[in-house]
């Protein structure tokens, strides 16, 4: 189903085919910051529907072999490490991870693609020749690539910004950074940018941090500065 001219939504366990190459969609996952959100409750809630059941596991399955398989959450051998969760492998958790795992081991593909943990990783799953790759949040680099077909072969490759991150040293609070940290990490042209930006991202204020600024938020006005900074020259 075509969403705008360069967005298309597959619906649970849809199959196509470009170029050759066989594709096999698989959404869902369970929200491992649930305690941070209300049921059914707009762009930033939870919902029933959100994890992948076992009769959606064994359709995807019946379909045979995929080349690309694309989901949402991780597959169980290749889950990634996230500070920002200190026990984020709840029986929940594992179970959405264990359906995907089911079906990328069943299926086969070359390339597995997905998101949900906000972080970057490329890895090999266990006894498989299927390359996993985990996109990170909005705002970065890693966020994205660029899979060429029918080759499969990667020309954008995710890099790090290192050291022109001012965030990366900060340490996340609920989500996100405190303000006073951010305004003394940023160099005074990027904290007035920063600044003029902020107006529409307030964040949100705990009792004991004081203003803490959504952490996708930040990094979405990162990305922008650095490319404004490198059309600049700076």
């Amino acid at each position: 189903m075509e969403v705008t001219g360069r967005i298309l939504w597959a619906p649970q366990g849809h199959w196509w085919t470009w170029h050759g190459v066989r594709f096999l969609a698989l959404g869902g996952a369970y929200s491992i910051d649930r305690r941070d959100r209300k049921l059914d409750s707009g762009r930033w809630g939870w919902f029933r529907e959100e994890v992948i059941t076992p009769e959606q596991a064994k359709r995807a399955i019946a379909g045979g072999s995929a080349d690309v398989l694309l989901t949402h959450d991780a597959p169980a051998g290749a889950l990634p490490r996230v500070a920002d969760w200190p026990t984020p492998y709840d029986p929940a958790t594992m179970q959405s991870a264990r359906h995907v795992q089911a079906v990328a081991e069943a299926t086969k593909p070359k390339v597995l693609l997905h998101g949900h943990w906000h972080q970057f990783q490329q890895v090999r799953l266990p006894e498989q020749e299927t390359e996993v790759i985990g996109l990170s949040m909005d705002g970065t680099e890693q966020s994205w690539l660029v899979l060429d077909l029918p080759g499969l072969g990667i020309t954008h490759a995710p890099i790090a910004h290192g050291d022109h991150n001012p965030f990366a040293d900060l340490d996340a609070a609920a989500g996100g950074y405190r303000l006073g940290d951010i305004e003394r990490a940023l160099t005074p042209d990027q904290l007035a940018d920063f600044s003029g930006w902020l107006g529409g991202h307030a964040g949100m204020s705990d009792k004991l941090e004081g203003p803490i600024i959504y952490r996708r938020d930040c990094e979405r006005w990162l990305r922008q500065w650095l490319a404004r900074s490198g059309a600049e020259g700076h």
